[in-house]
């Protein structure tokens, strides 16, 4: 049978359906980005939303009741629970529970869910498996709160430990709450030292349940900071139900040393009685007057035990004369009335709408926030960086194929040019060092090949060193003129500069590592070889002998004899020695022609092969980096993009949910409560039998105005009398 009240829900969760795929879509896109991003603040709140709209919704559709259950801890809550459910949904142990909502509700199959701040669901089936990831979250939870305690903040489990269990759903056959799809809601107990988040967590059901119960024992009923909280229980909730827990099991001591029923047991009425006139608070007696709180001593254990029994039947309501189980029975019964009354319905739809309109609102304020707008700059910020990143890879590739040897290569015409405007100067200087080595050969003792392969070749070694030294000054002021000494095209050279490429230290270090003296090549000035004069002494005329015998005689065949001073100076002579002289100059200018282009090839060729080899490096490590930047760009805007478009979405259906919102308010305010239970048709009807009834009084209204109006008119027709 299709009812107002189901066409409601329909509707309703037509409106709030839509907003759950971008909520978890929008949440998990928060939950990807890196931690210390600015919009993750708004993580919790989202999730915390969330959370409340998928519960309002499956509370809509599925028509539930919500009756929440407070109280202190160890004050009977559980057994409570039990009792209402006529089912064991709960452990009723001497240990407290863990801090968070537990919802018990009618199902085929036991089933236990456990959802967490962060959103993630855990489906377990056995009671076992339940209390050991209870008590496993118990010691996960309790070291986080003395961390984060530690630090001086106020623990938050949305912020601090979002893995903290948020809800526990106990889904068990339990047919006393099927029909009226009750759902009992077991709050953390009162005065917890875990009672983080007490406020929000009940708070956020203002617009969920209209109706409480407040669970006290009988030790506590005249503490007053036991009623402390329950005084916001008054403000928050339009219906509460105050439970006093009896022990019909205590005895008080008698003089003579005998035990009697205690007055909680005889007579518990009395003690509700001194409790309203001793101890109730104004606020309390207000609503007691008002019927907004109503108050019942009940025995929940005896109770409990009675209907969880399997061999409970009519016959044991004979035991019950002292009444302990017609008070439950009586407080069960207007407890089903009251959610079976139309004021209920009222509240339903009133509670239903209104606390989506606030969850709406919520959302709506909580992506308004700056972070929102820090978020959109961040995202053309990172499309700035991909840009960028982009355009130097390219740069960077087009870099790698640039011919860069030729141009480190171009720097040797300098090189030759520079050898070429000292190459008189170092003539000089190699005829004079020449001179010097063959002028002190012949003050000592030594062979020809001594003065050929140590003297005049380490001129020779020395005059290629001062040729490199040469073009290593060129090569540097080159370089310190442009970077790297390099003819690049400008456009290169900015390319270049804007991919990190440092030619200017690349050019100094390449120079840097070379080494000329690797370079320089053994060289001699064969004077052994040479046809250098020698005197004949008497048996080189008396044997005839010719004068390259004598010299080879005198000097060696290789040049290796040793020969004194006096020897020097009596067969070769200063005639000889000129030829020496003259011989080595000639040979070491035509050594230091050939050397000069020679030597400037070397270094090209060197100083291209270091350059080319650290621009390649740099090259290959800045296309890493910009690969690597443009990697976490695309990664972090393909995150954030996803984000704005999930908050984008998000908001364009709040939007449409607000103006949803505002008709189901407008069309379903003045439904009169008794129609919501009718079948869509009839409610129809009556609602057109009313609307036919105003169209009736409108047109005789209308009518009555036509006849007034020309009842006027003839009386203006009548002439007047003079």
């Amino acid at each position: 049978m299709r009812t107002l009240l189901s066409q409601f829900c329909d509707e309703f969760g037509a409106v709030v359906h839509p907003l759950l795929d971008p909520l978890a879509k929008s949440s998990e896109s928060l939950a990807s980005l890196d931690p210390g991003s600015p919009i993750r603040r708004l993580l919790p709140g989202l999730r915390d939303r969330t959370h409340q709209l998928q519960s309002l919704a499956t509370k809509v559709e599925e028509q539930q009741a919500y009756v929440l259950i407070f109280g202190p801890l160890k004050s009977g809550k559980s057994t409570l629970m039990n009792a209402i459910a006529a089912s064991y949904v709960s452990e009723v142990t001497t240990m407290p529970a863990y801090p968070c909502m537990v919802f018990v509700q009618h199902a085929k199959q036991r089933l236990y869910k456990l959802t967490r701040y962060d959103g993630q669901v855990e489906e377990l089936h056995d009671a076992a498996a339940l209390r050991m990831a209870l008590n496993r979250a118990h010691a996960e939870l309790v070291e986080r709160i003395r961390q984060v305690e530690a630090t001086g903040a106020d623990f938050d489990p949305a912020t601090h430990f979002p893995q903290a269990i948020r809800r526990l759903d106990v889904c068990v056959p339990a047919e006393a709450l099927k029909d009226s799809g009750t759902v009992i809601v077991d709050t953390p107990g009162l005065y917890s030292r875990m009672k983080f988040g007490y406020d929000r967590m009940t708070r956020e059901f203002r617009d969920t349940a209209t109706c409480a119960i407040f669970v006290v024992k009988t030790d506590n009923l005249f503490l007053e900071q036991v009623f402390d909280e329950f005084h916001e229980l008054l403000e928050l909730f339009s219906k509460i139900f105050l439970v006093v827990n009896l022990d019909t099991t205590k005895r008080d001591l008698r003089p003579d040393g005998s035990l009697v029923p205690s007055l909680e047991s005889e007579d518990p009425i009395r003690l509700i009685e001194a409790f309203e006139n001793l101890s109730m608070s104004t606020p309390l007696k207000q609503a007691r007057e008002e019927g907004r709180l109503k108050i019942y001593p009940a025995d929940l254990m005896h109770a409990a035990s009675r209907r969880l029994s399997e061999h409970f039947d009519d016959s044991q309501s004979n035991e019950l004369e002292d009444g302990r189980q017609a008070t439950f029975d009586g407080f069960l019964g207007d407890l089903k009335d009251y959610l079976d009354s139309d004021e209920y319905l009222v509240a339903f739809l009133g509670d239903s709408l209104r606390q989506a309109e606030n969850l709406v609102t919520g959302l709506r304020r909580l992506l308004a926030d700056d972070a929102v707008a820090d978020m959109e700059a961040r995202i053309r910020e990172l499309e700035g960086t991909q840009a960028a990143a982009q355009q130097r890879a390219q740069a960077i590739a087009e870099l790698r194929e640039y011919g860069w040897a030729a141009d480190f290569q171009s720097v040797q015409s300098d090189l030759e040019q520079a050898s070429s405007e000292e190459e008189e100067l170092l003539a000089t200087k190699v005829e004079n060092e020449l001179e010097n080595a063959i002028d002190e050969w012949f003050r000592e003792t030594s062979s020809l090949k001594g003065l050929v392969e140590t003297d005049l070749g380490n001129v020779l070694r020395d005059l290629q060193a001062e040729v490199v030294s040469t073009q290593m000054a060129a090569l540097r002021r080159r370089i310190h003129r442009t970077p790297a000494g390099l003819p690049l095209p400008e456009q290169l050279a900015a390319q270049a500069t804007a991919c990190g490429l440092d030619l200017q230290a690349i050019g100094k270090n390449a120079v840097d590592l070379i080494d000329g003296g690797s370079a320089l090549e053994h060289a001699e000035i064969p004077l052994h070889k040479a046809p250098i004069p020698v005197k004949k002494g008497i048996w080189d005329w008396i044997l005839f002998r010719g004068v390259d015998k004598v010299r080879t005689r005198l000097l060696g065949a290789k040049g290796e004899h040793r020969l004194t001073r006096s020897q020097k100076q009596k067969r070769i002579g200063s005639a000889g020695q000129s030829y020496m002289q003259l011989e080595a100059t000639q040979t070491a200018h035509e050594f230091l022609h050939r050397s000069m282009p020679r030597l400037a090839d070397w270094l090209t060729q060197s100083y291209a092969h270091f350059g080319v080899k650290m621009v390649l490096e740099q090259l290959e490590f800045a296309a890493a980096q910009a690969q690597q930047e443009l990697e976490q760009a695309q990664q972090e805007l393909a995150k954030v993009a996803a984000l704005s478009a999930s908050l984008r979405a998000l908001n364009d259906e709040l939007g449409s949910a607000e103006d949803s919102l505002e008709t189901l308010s407008d069309r379903y305010a003045a439904t009169d409560p008794s129609q919501l239970e009718l079948e869509v048709e009839e409610a129809a009807v009556e609602e057109g039998d009313a609307e036919a009834e105003a169209e009736a009084d409108i047109e005789l209204e209308s009518a009555e105005a036509e006849v007034d109006q020309e009842t006027k008119a003839e009386v203006g027709e009548v002439p007047h009398e003079g």
